[in-house]
């Protein structure tokens, strides 16, 4: 939650498995900032998508406004 609320994360590696694991103990993938609108979250840009067996590898590069 920190990072996300201090602005620090630019670069996310999304792991994504053709399978569900989840219970009522199961963590969400962020926390912290809250973004009442879509126009107040942060963005990102898809860079890259690499299968891995079964699996695919998502990385994404932060979105700054102006420096698109």
């Amino acid at each position: 939650g920190a990072l996300i609320e201090d602005d620090l994360i630019d670069e996310a590696f999304v792991h994504l498995a053709p399978g569900i694991f989840a219970d009522e103990h199961a963590m969400p993938i962020a926390v912290g900032r809250n973004a009442p609108r879509l126009a107040d979250m942060r963005r990102f840009r898809l860079v890259r998508s690499k299968p891995i067996a079964d699996d695919i590898e998502l990385h994404y590069r932060r979105v700054v406004s102006g420096l698109e």
